[in-house]
């Protein structure tokens, strides 16, 4: 619009005047008013196409920064301890992990974080956990209550449950959606690496058991064999005796 103006105050004539007369320069100054609003018109959705670039690219690498930093736990509870730790920073929210642990029953699993829910966000809890499926706050199953709730589960069982506790939060957008189902993944792989390890490390124990029992009762059976046969060579002795007359 102000170059429109400059452009008619300096080569329009009367030139250094607003004023104009000849139709061709009406029609070349609104030709100019829809140029210039075009290129701009480009000009901002450039823009804004460019910004929403670098925020994907910034959500992208915070993204892969914490799939990193939750890879390289040492165990199941740094794993879970790095994840409350990312929502707390990212989304200001508490939450907790509860990790069966090979049990069956939610109630006998380990619980670890800050968020403890009551008998209302407990039923939530077990709803989710029973029937494999997320639930709570901003989920199309029992919205009412104050926690999102997301079982942590692979292909092979349920390994856990976590549970974020939404009540600062005013909305569950796209950015913050990712991040928690790129945590939630992220547990699903601990807790199922953790318990494969456990397996492992119980198969070990079983089967170095059986060779230390196995070892044992051949000793065992050696010691006892050893004087059985003294002893059985001796009645064969005195048997042998006792028929000889001699």
């Amino acid at each position: 619009g102000l170059s429109a103006i400059l452009w008619n105050f300096v080569f329009i004539p009367p030139r250094f005047t607003f004023a104009i007369t000849a139709g061709e320069d009406w029609l070349m100054l609104l030709m100019y008013l829809v140029t210039a609003s075009v290129i701009g018109t480009f000009t901002r959705q450039l823009r804004l196409s460019e910004s929403r670039l670098r925020e994907q690219g910034e959500r992208t690498e915070a993204l892969y920064r914490m799939t990193r930093t939750l890879a390289s736990a040492r165990d199941a509870s740094e794993a879970i301890h790095r994840s409350l730790e990312q929502l707390k920073t990212e989304l200001d929210v508490e939450g907790s992990v509860w990790v069966l642990e090979g049990k069956q029953r939610l109630e006998e699993a380990r619980q670890q974080g800050n968020f403890h829910p009551n008998d209302k966000e407990w039923a939530a809890l077990q709803w989710s956990f029973l029937n494999r499926q997320p639930a709570g706050r901003f989920t199309d199953t029992l919205p009412a209550v104050k926690g999102h709730y997301i079982p942590l589960m692979d292909q092979t069982g349920v390994w856990g449950m976590l549970a974020i506790d939404t009540t600062p939060m005013k909305e569950l957008g796209t950015e913050s959606l990712a991040l928690v189902q790129a945590i939630s993944q992220q547990l699903s792989f601990a807790l199922g690496r953790d318990d494969l390890f456990r397996q492992l490390q119980t198969r070990h124990v079983r089967e170095e058991s059986e060779k230390i029992y196995k070892t044992l009762l051949n000793s065992v059976s050696h010691e006892l064999r050893t004087p059985l046969t003294a002893i059985h060579g001796f009645a064969d002795a005195l048997a042998s005796r006792r028929s000889d007359p001699q």
